[in-house]
Parts: C-alpha cells; structure tokens; sequence
C-alpha cells in the first residue's frame, strides 16, 4: 500500500484543530458590541454552550482520529484502472449532457436576454434579482452539482495524462459556467467549491513542489477573501453597506468573519429556544426535500419558515446559516449529537484514509466530503440536497467501474 503526499492541511483533525476549534474561541470571546453591530442580534454565547461546542469538537477528533489509525481500507484497488476503465467515460458524457442541460434551464431567461449580463455588472440589477430570473427547478436544476463530480474526475484524468486535452476543456467549461453562478446568483461557493475538488487529487498525486503545496493555505485563503471580496463588492456593498461603514476593506473583514462567528451565535439561540427539534430537518435536508415528497415537503417548509421566524424577531434573517455542531445538538439533542459526531469523524477519517492511500472509495469522495470539513462551523454540508447528489454519484461511480485486483 502506498502513500502518497503527506499534505498536513487535507487531515480533518488538522482542520478542527486550526480553523474550528479558533473559530468557536472568537465566537465565545467577543463581546455584545461586536454582535450588536455586526448583525444587530444578542450574544447567546455561554460558558456552557462554548464546552458542548468543544465536546462536539473533540468527538468528532475522536472518530477520526480512530478511522485514520484502525480502519482498514480496500488493499486491493488498484487506483489507475479506474480512470481507464471506459465505463467511466461513458459515465463522464452522462454527467456532462446532466450538467449542462440544468445548467441551460438554469439561465434560460439569460440565455434568451444576454443584456440582464450587462445590467448586473453596471449594478443597474441587483444581484437578488439575478436570483429571480434564474430560478431552480428542484430536482432538476440540482443536476449543475454533477460538476463537481466531473471536476474531481477530470483532475485524475489529467493528472494520469489520459485523454489530457479534452478534460482540460471540459474543467475550464465547468469553470467558465461556476464564475457565471457566482456573478448572477451570487453563488461564490459555486466557483470555489470547483476549484477545491479539483486541486485536491493534484495535490495528493503532484510528484514536484511539494514544499509549496504543504504552505498553500497561505496562499488559498487570500485568494477566497479576493472571491468573497468581488462577490460582496456586487451583492450587497454598492447596494446596502457602502454608507455605513468607513471602507471597503472594514466591510469585508467583518463581512467574511460574521458568516463563520455569526454562525455559532444563531445555531446556539436557536438551539437554546427549539432544545430538540421535533424531525432532524436541519442535517437531513437533502431528505425533506426530495422531488414529489409533498408530505416531506411541507415539514421541511414549515420547519425552515419558523427558523426564519425566529430569525426575523430575535436575530437577522440575512445569517440564516447554522453552526453543523448545534445543528446536531438541536436534531437529536445532546448526548445522540455527540455520538453522532464522532461517527461522522470516523467517516470522514475513512475517505481521508482512502483517499491518502488512494485505494478506497476516499478517491472520489474525499474531495468533495472535504468542503464539508472546511465548512464545520458554517453550515452541515453533508446533509444538504447539493451534496447528496454528489454523494450519491460518486459511491455509484466507484461501487461500478472499480477494478479489485491484487496490486
């Protein structure tokens, strides 16, 4: 079995240790002022609620921790086969047709009025607006998540230099059509989440600069606050803030912290009112919202409108995201929360593992279930109906075309 990188930063104990686990620290040690200003809400941050945070935490390290040492990750994968397998190929040209038929019924109205383009960038639209024209359609519209999919496929591919050219046009297309959801309906994650799983397998394989690619977030996160940055400049700043606050740069600051502190603030009000919901919406959405459920449809409708309620009169409903720890807590209550916590570590340690080794069902699911280590105190991405899909895809993907063979 062999390793490839050692890439510290891809390790999810290393990213609750460096970026969650601080993220709550701030949270719990800012005071009411900050709060006040920045999203005109109360602290609800206590003592007690900041020790459950941490315990959510350590569980979680806990269940990874175990995964990444004891769990036993198929040794007879051969890797590369999978990507020359020509069932693959036939998937990819699926995804592909998928991907960008939703993505045309996505920006249809665009697509027949190019100048709506023009009226966003010259602010003469609002971004919101943008939203309006294009709309989702559920179940349909949900099928431009296959480019990640396709993005972490494309990446192998390219890496293993088969069929190099055609799926570098096929990325940069994927590219082109993310850097258009950003810009119309202000989706940056679009964009980032593309460029995410697609680095990631290089990263893992790259034989040269692996010195460079240990420091990467030090370059990563300046250019995602460059992304948020352009994103917020049209969406909200020339719009709403500009008057408010002294410069653009004060703006971003709390702007990019609040989506990550904030977070925290409204999953412990909600949770401290709710103490256990009476259905776990919150981290199962992609099951409350599948197509032509209209019974699971109305729970999770109703649920999220008295989410919002409370939102609109304790909180501010424009930081309507949830901390994925309390989410958990306000699901299943406290002692389930953290059980569960720690399977969801020793899951993430197992495509960690996988992925690391490159010999399991990590390969195609790391990437993409990273987004969700990165996102663990802004939102529960794994349970949400963008990812399910992804999910979904993948596990397929892998379960059909993987060749076990004795390496």
């Amino acid at each position: 079995m062999m390793e490839r990188n050692k890439v510290w930063w891809l390790n999810p104990i290393s990213i609750v240790g460096l970026i969650h686990v601080p993220i709550l620290c701030v949270a719990f040690m800012l005071d009411q002022s900050w709060y006040k200003f920045t999203a005109s809400q109360l602290k609800e941050i206590d003592g007690i609620s900041f020790i459950l945070g941490i315990f959510g935490f350590i569980s979680f390290t806990i269940g990874a921790f175990f995964s990444t040492k004891f769990s036993k990750p198929n040794n007879n994968i051969t890797f590369r086969y999978i990507f020359v397998e020509k069932k693959l190929e036939i998937i990819v040209y699926m995804m592909l047709a998928l991907y960008l038929t939703a993505n045309i019924l996505l920006f249809y109205e665009f697509i027949k009025n190019p100048s709506y383009f023009l009226m966003i960038a010259n602010a003469e639209l609002e971004q919101g607006y943008g939203r309006e024209l294009a709309q989702t359609i559920p179940g349909i519209t949900t099928l431009s998540q296959l480019g990640i999919c396709i993005s972490v496929i494309c990446s192998y591919k390219i890496n293993f230099n088969i069929n190099r050219r055609f799926y570098l046009k096929v990325f940069f297309l994927i590219i082109l059509i993310s850097i258009i959801r950003a810009f119309v309906r202000s989706e940056r994650l679009a964009l980032i989440e593309v460029i995410v799983v697609f680095a990631i397998p290089f990263i893992i394989l790259s034989t040269k600069y692996k010195n460079l690619i240990k420091i990467i977030p030090v370059v990563a996160i300046p250019g995602l606050i460059v992304i948020f940055s352009i994103s917020e400049y049209f969406r909200s700043w020339i719009h709403y803030y500009s008057k408010r606050y002294d410069s653009f740069a004060e703006f971003i600051f709390d702007r990019f912290s609040s989506y990550f502190i904030i977070a925290q603030n409204s999953g412990i009000s909600y949770w401290k009112a709710i103490d256990v919901n009476q259905v776990p919406w919150l981290t199962q959405q992609w099951f409350y919202k599948l197509p032509g459920f209209n019974n699971l449809n109305k729970i999770y409708s109703f649920e999220y409108d008295k989410y919002m309620s409370y939102l609109k009169i304790h909180l501010d409903p424009q930081f309507n995201n949830y901390a994925p720890v309390f989410a958990i807590y306000t699901d299943y209550g406290v002692p389930i929360g953290l059980i569960i916590l720690t399977i969801l570590g020793f899951i993430t340690g197992h495509f960690y593992r996988t992925f690391k080794f490159q010999n399991g069902i990590g390969i195609f699911m790391y990437p993409a279930w990273f987004i969700g280590v990165l996102e663990l105190s802004r939102t529960f991405s794994w349970g949400s109906t963008r990812f399910f899909i992804v999910f979904v895809t993948f596990a397929l993907i892998y379960f059909y075309c993987a060749k076990r063979v004795k390496q």
